[in-house]
């Protein structure tokens, strides 16, 4: 069955999901790299001298790390947007339902970079479940409208034909003789029985059917994608493990390299919440890198949901290793080149017959 053809409003909704959401990213990376500048600082400081912001009890470094927060938030959700929408196209019902989860998280902490983009592409998500985007989801093809026939051109009256007359006949036809109907099973030959035309296509399953697997070879990407990413989640977990440790047996090193690089953040910043704030990012990171191993796991195996799952997991931590690389932290280059790799290796045209050949995601 051939599916039916995309909608231009369609298209247009998940286009400006793509864009929307890679121009978050960008002000995003600006956002980040604007925090430290001596502009905001006094943004803030005007606004916690006067109401509501003086009823808050927040501090200045309070208010620009739950910015930073939240423009790390936005941008992260803005990645996985963009991957989606691109699903999307795809006509992947799961990436509707992903984006209309994450559509509320991009509006709200999209306000941090000004709100507008982040408005746009929740607009664009309820577009994809208005018509005629809803019927093209659902595989339906919307039957065209009757087409209006012009009235029959009125036929000159004739007289019906005598009951007691000789039948109507035409000029060179032969005359017809009556017979008796055959029954079936008397007289009558046997109908041929209907059966596949030889040649004709094979009849395609309804949409939303699992296809039969079909054996198929693994392509190398899908092996080297869920490698790369075992290698850095495993790398990446203990790391920060390590750090931990290290805070937690020696802090003294690490606010002595606070006070260096932010002499005026170094004054509201303890021992104890340097270690919890540690302590938490590690939870945060070994969790994340195992649910990529789990993901990775699953797309080896060839699960669709694992191969999405694996692709959103790499693009949100790339964008997160990108807003660190802006603030100095420069190794962080390293796990966002694992992730661009491990995408793009999931992208390749193989892979996605690979997995296609299993069923739709």
């Amino acid at each position: 069955m051939s599916s039916p053809p995309r909608p231009p409003q369609t298209t247009f909704a998940a286009g400006l999901v793509i864009g929307g959401s890679i121009l978050l990213v960008l002000f995003a990376f600006q956002s980040i790299s604007g925090l430290r500048s001596l502009e905001t600082r006094e943004a803030v400081e005007e606004f916690l001298s006067g109401p509501p912001g003086d009823g808050m009890g927040l501090s200045v470094p309070d208010v620009l790390t739950i910015m930073r927060v939240l423009t790390m938030v936005a941008a992260s959700s803005a990645v996985a947007a963009a991957i989606l929408g691109f699903y999307a196209l795809q006509r992947s019902r799961s990436a509707r339902v992903a984006l209309s989860v994450l559509a509320p998280v991009v509006a709200t902490t999209g306000l941090v970079l000004g709100g507008l983009l982040s408005s746009a592409v929740a607009v664009a998500v309820v577009m994809l479940w208005l018509q005629p985007s809803r019927d093209w989801f659902d595989g339906v093809t919307p039957s065209p409208a009757p087409e209006r026939r012009p009235d029959p051109a009125p036929t000159p009256d004739r007289e019906p034909p005598s009951p007691w007359g000789p039948p109507p006949s035409s000029q060179g036809t032969a005359p017809t003789t009556t017979q008796p109907r055959p029954y079936t099973g008397f007289g009558d030959a046997p109908q041929p029985q209907a059966g596949p035309v030889q040649g004709a296509p094979a009849p395609q399953p309804p949409y939303g059917a699992v296809r039969p697997s079909t054996p198929g070879r693994r392509p190398g990407a899908v092996l080297w994608a869920a490698v790369l990413t075992w290698v850095m989640s495993g790398l990446m977990a203990g790391g920060m493990v390590m750090a931990t440790v290290v805070i937690g047996l020696s802090p003294e090193l690490v606010m002595d390299e606070v006070r260096r690089r932010e002499p005026t953040m170094a004054d509201d910043i303890t021992e104890d919440m340097l270690l919890g704030t540690m302590i938490a990012m590690a939870a945060i990171v070994v969790l994340w890198c195992a649910a990529a191993t789990v993901f990775a796991w699953f797309a080896f195996r060839r699960a669709s949901w694992g191969r999405v799952a694996l692709m959103i997991s790499a693009g949100v931590a790339a964008a997160c290793c990108l807003l660190g690389a802006a603030v100095g932290s420069f190794p962080l280059l390293v796990p966002l080149a694992a992730c661009a790799v491990t995408v793009s290796l999931l992208l390749r045209p193989e892979v996605r017959a690979w997995y296609a050949a299993r069923g739709t995601i």
